[in-house]
């Protein structure tokens, strides 16, 4: 049963008033460093989890044929930060797509649906691999309107499940936005939304 807008309105002023709110400074280094990745992915190599937790992680190649897809995909180039975190939604489903097969992950289920014939993400492996995807496009120089920031954690006040999310930081307005792909099927496009709006609990559902 959805939450009303009412509720979250009222969690999301506990959560501004608590001072519990995104820390814009923040980057993805610490996260990453905890499941042994380097946040500094290459240009034609990057580590990504494989399954449930990221226990287990593998650094793939990604071909010239592949990044030309990714280039091509950014083409023409967005002019504004909306027009570019609509392009990085999809984008991020076209990552998953290239590298599923590399990872055994092309069966990755939404949530946390587990299937005898998959390796599943959880929320900590779908962050980590987000927060990789959006670091390598911005080595390629396709984010432009953005920098990466830590990951969003929430739980403790919108009476939900532990949850967790990426995160990029708009430039000019300093405003923080979750970069989830967690709620989708591998390949599917990432839910951004305003981080406020992320760590009140809601979802795009």
């Amino acid at each position: 049963m959805k939450k009303n807008t009412l509720v979250y309105s009222l969690i999301g002023l506990l959560i501004s008033l608590g001072g519990c709110g995104y820390n814009t400074n923040s980057s993805p280094e610490v996260w990453l460093k905890n499941y042994g990745i380097n946040s500094s992915p290459a240009l034609d190599s990057i580590t990504l989890c494989q399954n449930f937790g990221c226990t287990k992680t593998k650094q793939i190649s990604l071909s010239p044929k592949e990044q030309a897809r990714i280039n091509q995909h950014f083409s023409p180039t967005p002019v504004s930060a909306e027009e570019e975190r609509e392009r990085l939604k999809t984008g991020i489903g076209l990552l998953e797509r290239i590298t599923g097969p590399k990872l055994g992950t092309t069966n990755d289920l939404a949530e946390n649906d587990f299937h005898m014939s998959t390796n599943q993400l959880d929320c900590v492996a779908e962050t980590s691999n987000t927060s990789q995807y959006l670091l390598f496009l911005s080595s390629m120089g396709l984010i432009k309107f953005h920098r990466i920031g830590g990951n969003l954690h929430r739980g403790l006040f919108t009476l939900d499940a532990p949850h967790n999310s990426a995160a990029m930081i708009e430039i000019e307005s300093n405003q923080a936005f979750a970069v989830d792909s967690w709620f989708g099927k591998n390949g599917d496009s990432a839910w951004i939304v305003k981080a406020e709006r992320w760590l009140s609990g809601q979802s795009p559902k």
